[in-house]
Order: C-alpha cells, then structure tokens, then sequence
C-alpha cells in the first residue's frame, strides 16, 4: 500500500496523538513510544516495517564558515548521559525510528519525532546558539537517497537491540499504548482508506 503524502501526516498527527496521550510521564524516549504506536498502524495497514535504534544528528545552526551545530542523538551506551538514564531504567542516547520495506530493494527512514527537534535542542543545550536553520517537517518519510542534507540516518545492530528489548520492557506503557491506540478510529477510518 502506498499512502500519500496527505495521509502520512494524517498518520503522523494521530500517532503523536496517541502516544502523548497514554505515556503521563515518558521522561525522553518519545520517539520510542511513536515507533510503537506508528508501527503498530503500518502493519494494520499491512505495510511492512521494523523499528531500528542507531545515532542521528540534525544541523540546526550554519555557523556560515562551513561548520555547523547539530541536534544529536549519538548512540553510546557508555556515555554519562546514557548511563544516568539507564540507572533511572530509561532509554541510553539512542534514536528510534522505523524502516519501512518499500518492496522495490529500497528502505524508506519514518520518524515521526521530527517536528519536536528544535525544542529539545533548546533542552539539551539551553545556553546554545538554537534552532536558526528551518525546522524539520513535521515528520520524516523518505529513502535514503532523499533524506534532507541537513539530516543523517545512522542504524546501529547493537542500538537496534537495545531498543526492541525496551520495547519489552516497557510493557506497562505498551499496554497504555494498545489501549489508547483501541479508544481511536481504526488507522484506516483516520487515512480515509
């Protein structure tokens, strides 16, 4: 099934809807909980797909002598941030997102966090030169060849990993998922589809 792209932000609106409504206090991880509940609709939808986990960075700010600030999110598991957030039993620095398999030998990246990138730039780096660059769509759906210059992909099998095992382990927060995701219209009624 191929969506348009009017139907990809429908999809985008109410996966965001849905998973802000059923995580109280997700302290980080969101683009987790939108990988649950996108992929969850994707293979309603009978499109098939996988959330993955790795590093990615997003220029923010052009400094103008060819050097740039970035939004990042570089997955080391080492690192004192991800320790901190493993010690409180969240997500390491990683990023998740979902590939979808086009069927044609090529992958398409899905992340349906993009659009809240500038704000947690300012939360990460408040003191920072900001978001000067134009904001990210509202989310990302594209191969690889054609994703924005200002945005990198990188699928880590060990981060891949780590997220699919927190994707267990959260199963308090993926049963609020399923039942916020039954309370809405069925993801086809939502697509008009």
């Amino acid at each position: 099934m191929i969506l348009s792209d009017q139907q990809k932000l429908a999809m985008c609106e109410h996966v965001k809807k849905v998973s802000l409504g059923a995580i109280t206090n997700p302290d980080g991880g969101m683009c987790l909980f939108n990988c649950i509940v996108g992929g969850y609709y994707l293979h309603q939808l009978e499109i098939p797909c996988g959330i993955v986990g790795g590093s990615m960075l997003w220029e923010s700010h052009d400094y103008g002598d060819g050097s740039h600030h970035v939004l990042e999110y570089r997955w080391d598991p080492l690192s004192p941030r991800s320790q901190a957030a493993l010690a409180k039993g969240s997500l390491p620095e990683v990023h998740c997102w979902i590939v979808v398999d086009n069927l044609d030998e090529t992958y398409s990246v899905v992340d349906f966090s993009t659009a809240h990138f500038p704000e947690q730039l300012a939360e990460l780096d408040p003191e920072g030169v900001g978001w000067s660059k134009p904001p990210p769509p509202p989310y990302l759906w594209a191969t690889h060849d054609d994703l924005p210059k200002e945005a990198c992909y990188t699928v880590d099998p060990h981060a891949t990993v780590c997220v699919r095992e927190f994707v267990t382990a959260f199963s308090r927060h993926t049963s609020h998922l399923r039942d916020s995701i039954h309370r809405e219209k069925p993801i086809k009624e939502v697509l008009c589809i």
